[in-house]
């Protein structure tokens, strides 16, 4: 199991573009919400225990999903879960999504990923999914799609999971079974988290995806929606790697030539 942060040379770039090429510009913060959820899934007892099964990960003998996220935030203004946001996708731009915990029996089994909401097959599913982490990803790990999968996604996407079973949740509740509810949506509110060393910045304009892993009526199923905990910066037109490196070389040659004219 992976215990530190991984980044690719990729993400690295990325990140780096974003602040260097965009000068922070950001999505801007969406407006939340006070629950609550469905009755049958309002944030319900968990059946992880601490140090125990799949709450071995926990870091509270609460093991919910408020406990945890106050155990690893070390700044700011926090959560509340019950102040999630109203949205269920979200206007396409560039990703770069952190696997911050994940608390589940499935979480070596569960994959993470974005889906775009305007293809659909007959029965009305999602037909074009782009998987992030996969269940073998662990720790603290961060990934962002290539500017080819963000160009597939369409005006809008979504965030599912797909857990052992095969069985895919989504952020729009109507995609999943009986509606229900699979995931709370978080927006960033400048909440620093330290994740086993590695620290996160929840900024405005992030986004924060909780998701509950099994359906309404089996065994263990809990609606404590920490199964899987993302963090997700978006950016809007972050330029490819090569891009940015060639804007960079650009503006030196355009300081050089300015130094040469001044003389």
């Amino acid at each position: 199991m992976k215990t530190m942060t991984t980044l690719s040379q990729k993400t690295l770039t990325l990140t780096a573009g974003a602040a260097i090429a965009l000068g922070g510009l950001v999505l801007g913060a969406n407006p939340a919400i006070a629950g609550p959820l469905n009755p049958i899934n309002d944030f319900g007892p968990t059946n992880d225990e601490f140090g125990k099964g799949s709450g071995k990960d926990c870091q509270t003998a609460e093991c919910s999903l408020q406990s945890e996220l106050d155990f690893y935030t070390t700044d700011g203004p926090g959560i509340d879960v019950y102040d999630f946001l109203a949205q269920e996708y979200f206007p396409t731009s560039s990703l770069l999504s952190t696997l911050m915990f994940e608390i589940a029996g499935f979480k070596d089994y569960n994959s993470f990923g974005v889906y775009a909401r305007d293809e659909r097959d007959e029965n009305n599913r999602p037909t074009n999914l782009i998987e992030i982490f996969s269940g073998s990803d662990s720790g603290v790990l961060a990934k962002a799609l290539t500017q080819t999968e963000i160009a597939s996604l369409g005006s809008y996407f979504g965030f599912y999971l797909t857990n052992k079973n095969g069985t895919t949740f989504y952020t729009e509740h109507a995609l999943n079974i009986k509606g229900n509810q699979h995931a709370v949506i978080y927006g960033g509110n400048n909440t620093t988290f330290n994740i086993n060393g590695s620290e996160v910045n929840f900024l405005p304009g992030d986004l924060l995806i909780a998701f509950e892993d099994l359906q309404e009526g089996r065994r263990y199923a809990d609606w404590d929606y920490q199964d899987m905990v993302v963090h997700v910066r978006m950016r809007k037109d972050v330029p490819e790697p090569g891009l940015i490196l060639g804007l960079g070389a650009m503006a030196g040659s355009l300081v050089a030539t300015r130094k040469r004219q001044r003389r």
